[in-house]
């Protein structure tokens, strides 16, 4: 039986027990994210004593924090996606994963740079998750820092590096080849041999 992950073929997917370490770790990170508070930063950062409101405690917060820091709100189809990609070795079907972690970021990197090149659409949002303003909707971290450092528009206050080089139309280009080819290769990797059993 190949190793799923592992570049090899597994014959048979399907539950074993190992899987119950990843189930749980999926649901963490969920309810973690779901229960984000943007008080809690200011509790993490030793500013208030209040008690956090994170479902999943000081771990839950912190990674909340870490994740919409460097994605900004782009982290929720983000992790979405990721735990489908996790969960998918549950079902019992063949896996043929070789090139998937080049996919997966591929397709985290795209849908980052989607999420950083319009933050004046999403201000409202990076407010309430306490990661941007309202009245400042171009400073906000839409897609993150690695998003704002890639992809911010031009009327930011630092443009991103793509766009800065081809900008918005040819930024939109690379975020679309980044998600389309990703999203793709994942289809040929996990959800073709489920298709081909029907």
């Amino acid at each position: 039986r190949g190793r799923n992950g592992g570049g090899e073929v597994s014959p048979h997917g399907g539950f074993h027990f190992s899987h119950v370490f990843t189930i749980m770790l999926v649901v963490l990170v969920f309810l973690a994210m779901v229960s984000h508070s943007r008080d809690d930063f200011a509790v993490l950062e030793g500013g208030s004593a209040a008690p956090l409101k994170n479902w999943i405690g000081l771990l839950g917060a912190h990674f909340a924090r870490m994740s919409l820091y460097l994605f900004g709100v782009a982290s929720y189809p983000v992790l979405l996606f990721l735990s489908v990609c996790f969960l998918r070795p549950l079902l019992a079907y063949p896996l043929n994963r070789k090139g998937y972690i080049g996919s997966l970021i591929a397709i985290v990197l795209g849908t980052t740079i989607l999420f950083a090149m319009w933050p004046e659409n999403f201000a409202g949002l990076t407010e309430y998750l306490g990661i941007g303003q309202a009245s400042t909707p171009y400073s906000a971290l839409s897609g993150g820092v690695i998003g704002q450092k890639l992809a911010a528009p031009a009327s930011s206050v630092s443009c991103g590096l793509i766009t800065g080089f081809i900008g918005k139309l040819g930024t939109l280009v690379v975020a679309l080849v980044f998600l389309l080819s990703g999203l793709l290769s994942i289809w040929f990797s996990d959800w073709q041999p489920v298709v081909n059993t029907y």
